[in-house]
């Protein structure tokens, strides 16, 4: 773990690591099914801010950007997907992990 809290780098290798951690701590409560979402840059133009913050400035100059809106719906549309699924089905055997990234969340939000 880096000490330098300032530097990108070793913030974002924290951040995952802590993310990381919360994914398999998820994954063995042993819920039946879970979805884990990992969007990449948000598109938070729609959130009232003073300023904005300037690594998403400078990001969303080489990456492209997930409105929040996309990714509510996928949220959304997944969870009511698993939820039809499960009312049509006898108990789920083994626990079922999606991970979804930027290309799977567009899809899901449709």
């Amino acid at each position: 773990m880096c000490v330098d809290q300032s530097c990108t780098r070793c913030s974002a290798h924290v951040s995952s690591w802590y993310n990381t951690q919360a994914e398999e701590a998820v994954k063995a409560a042993g819920f039946p099914y879970v979805s884990i979402y990992r969007p990449g840059l948000l598109d938070r133009s729609n959130v009232a801010e003073t300023q904005p913050r300037p690594l998403e400035v400078a990001l969303s100059k080489l990456v492209s950007k997930l409105p929040c809106t996309t990714l509510a719906k996928a949220i959304v549309n997944e969870a009511e997907a698993r939820l039809r699924e499960a009312t049509t089905t006898e108990g789920v055997a083994t626990q079922v992990v999606k991970v979804y990234t930027n290309p799977d969340i567009i899809r899901l939000s449709k």
